[in-house]
């Protein structure tokens, strides 16, 4: 507990070389102890304190046994996530150099690149990319197809409910002529990913506050709020006379909690799968209250074309996340 709440969890540098080091020891007032033997003291702990679970989570997830070198699979780079996102560096540029260290990302020409195109090339070389990443908060990568990732890892912030690294599941995704089992696939035209969503056809302006319907008898209604209404997004999207837009969620069915989303562009369509562009995360929820749906319901009727009907998309659609 008292190695989860010390400044060691607060400096980037620090977790590298707790992550890389053969052994790893702390000093507390009655001597060195080693992290491994903490373990024997993990039930005692955990009884007196909530602490105790994701201070061993962290030890089982990333510092692992003496010597162990696990491969930086989706599982093991969002546990990095997790680890740096209350981090802090005094040079950010510090930070795709140290993850370069942690992921195993043997690219020298690292060092050689700067800002964005840094992160770019560490995403790049990942053997396996989280597909909860595009839910992480955050400013995002400028440069196509990387304007779903988040900048910089060390947000001071924590995923919203529901996490989406949570019990993730890697799907058959199709690569070329074949099929690989992954949470994500990079592309040339973003971040393959399997995820449920809406569809909302017809918009003639990009709004981040809305009410959508998903049936005919307008008895089921969502509700669409921005997640970080203080900040402005950059929408350099071509003028259309009907926009395409699409919401990204965790899982199906959403309910009355709002849950995170994303609200994405959509591009195009081939072989089933929609190609869209990043735009924000949003908070959807189902309205369940009869007041509230009776004012949506009146909203859509004043609105008329202005107001989007939703199609709820297969649990199992497939999207590019640019």
């Amino acid at each position: 507990m008292r190695i989860t709440t010390s400044s060691w969890k607060r400096r980037l540098w620090t977790f590298q070389e707790g992550v890389m080091s053969r052994d790893l020891y702390f000093l507390f007032a009655d001597g060195l102890k080693n992290i491994e033997d903490l373990e024997v003291l993990y039930s005692a702990a955990a009884a007196e304190s909530v602490i105790a679970a994701p201070a061993r989570s962290f030890y089982t997830n990333l510092l692992r046994p003496r010597g162990f070198r696990r491969r930086a699979d989706a599982e093991f780079v969002s546990s990095v996530y997790r680890a740096v996102q209350w981090r802090t560096t005094s040079r950010l540029s510090d930070e795709t150099l140290a993850l370069g260290l942690i992921l195993n990302v043997n690219d020298a020409r690292l060092a050689d690149f700067h800002g964005d195109e840094r992160m770019e090339l560490l995403l790049r070389n990942l053997p396996e990319i989280p597909a909860g990443l595009i839910f992480m908060p955050g400013q995002r990568l400028k440069n196509s197809p990387f304007r779903w990732a988040p900048r910089t890892w060390m947000i001071g912030d924590n995923p919203r409910y529901p996490d989406p690294f949570v019990n993730p599941i890697s799907t058959y995704l199709p690569t070329g002529y074949s099929m690989t089992l992954a949470q994500s696939v990079l592309t040339d035209r973003g971040l393959l990913v399997r995820y449920p969503g809406y569809r909302l056809r017809g918009a003639r302006s990009i709004r981040f506050d809305f009410d959508f319907p998903t049936d005919l008898t307008l008895r089921r209604w969502y509700q669409v709020r921005r997640l970080f209404p203080g900040i402005v997004t950059d929408l350099t999207l071509e003028k259309k006379q009907s926009i395409k837009l699409g919401i990204i969620c965790c899982r199906p069915n959403a309910g009355v909690l709002p849950e995170i989303a994303v609200l994405v562009f959509i591009e195009g369509e081939s072989n089933g799968t929609l190609h869209s562009r990043w735009l924000d995360l949003v908070r959807i929820n189902l309205l369940d209250q009869d007041d509230d749906i009776l004012r949506a319901q009146k909203r859509f009727m004043a609105e008329n074309a202005q107001c989007v009907p939703g199609e709820t998309l297969s649990p199992e659609q497939l999207w590019t996340v640019d």
